[in-house]
Order: C-alpha cells, then sequence, then structure tokens
C-alpha cells in the first residue's frame, strides 16, 4: 500500500487532502476527513472520490468468507461520488444516516 497527499489536524479530526492511496489494482483520490477518532464507531466520515478504481480482489483481507463470495461478481468497478456518515451506516443491517451520492461502474 502507499499513500500520498496532506494529512492535518489531531487524531480526534483528522483531514487527509489530495488523497492518492493505491493498493494492488486500486486507487482512490480524493479527500477523506474523520470527525472523532479514536471510536471508529462514532467517528463521522466523509470521504470524496474522484475517479477511483477499485479491485474488490484487493480487499479480500477484510471480509469473512459470506461477504467476500456476495461482493465478488463486482470485479472491478470505476467511482466517484461522496460518502457521509458513521461507519456502521456502511453495513446493510444498521443502514440509516449514511447519504452515498455519485456513480459507478463495474467490469470483470
Amino acid at each position: 500500500m502507499t499513500l500520498s497527499g496532506k494529512i492535518t489536524g489531531k487524531v480526534n479530526r483528522l483531514k487527509y487532502s489530495n488523497m492518492d492511496v493505491k493498493l494492488g489494482n486500486t486507487t482512490l483520490n480524493g479527500s477523506l476527513d474523520l470527525d472523532g477518532l479514536p471510536a471508529i464507531n462514532e467517528t463521522f466520515i466523509t470521504l470524496k472520490l474522484k475517479k477511483s478504481n477499485v479491485d474488490i480482489d484487493d480487499f479480500r483481507f477484510a471480509f469473512d468468507d459470506f461477504v467476500y463470495e456476495r461482493i465478488k461478481p463486482l470485479g472491478k468497478v470505476a467511482m466517484q461520488g461522496t460518502f457521509t456518515g458513521l461507519p456502521t451506516t456502511l453495513w446493510p443491517m444498521q443502514r440509516s444516516t449514511a447519504d452515498w451520492a455519485g456513480s459507478g461502474r463495474t467490469s470483470t
């Protein structure tokens, strides 16, 4: 994994601008604001992606077999947009305060 960009602030209110993250075939470009660390489940996230590409295989380590087998068909996804909310809103059973707006395209 390689990271470049500018990180400012204290742990409880981090800003990552000019974000360029590379992991395998995945590239994430944009900015990330984290407000509330170190309590990750209570941390408000603003993630703004510009012309980013995600290869689901690069994140195999983050999912159990059940979840991975269901998202694996996504393959490679081109995305841009904004996620605003708490980490727990990323999971369907707890979705209530997340706002994801953007566009995506998949290819396998």
